[in-house]
């Protein structure tokens, strides 16, 4: 787990990221525990649904860790697409052909974007 759960997974399964963002902003939840809330949500409900394929928590906890960038969805975490290559990282394309492969590298498209919870503080759908 990324860090103790100090918000209510119901606030934060019923706010935006933008609200999510702004309650960043005002001090009111850290990033921390919003990726703990987002992880708490995917233990609960990814059961039942099975949306989230990966997850990678080391590599949110090192980016929390290494500080996050500034911009409108600061500390916000994100669940990025089973499509988007990150060096290290397992991807399918949604395919059972391709279990267990790891991206060699990270496609060039995703090196120059940087989401708020780099890869993620969640997954992969």
């Amino acid at each position: 787990m990324v860090g103790e759960v100090n918000v209510d997974v119901r606030e934060y399964r019923e706010l935006d990221a933008v609200g999510l963002a702004r309650l960043v902003r005002r001090g009111e939840v850290s990033a921390v525990e919003l990726a703990a809330a987002a992880n708490e949500a995917i233990d609960r409900e990814n059961g039942e649904i099975n949306a989230v394929v990966h997850r990678f928590p080391e590599r949110a906890a090192a980016a929390l860790a290494a500080g996050l960038p500034d911009g409108p969805l600061h500390g916000v975490p994100l669940l990025l697409k089973d499509q988007l290559e990150v060096e290290g990282t397992a991807i399918n394309y949604g395919s059972r052909l391709l279990d267990g492969y790891r991206c060699p590298r990270t496609h060039p498209w995703r090196r120059g974007w940087r989401p708020p919870v780099p890869c993620s503080s969640a997954a992969r759908t």
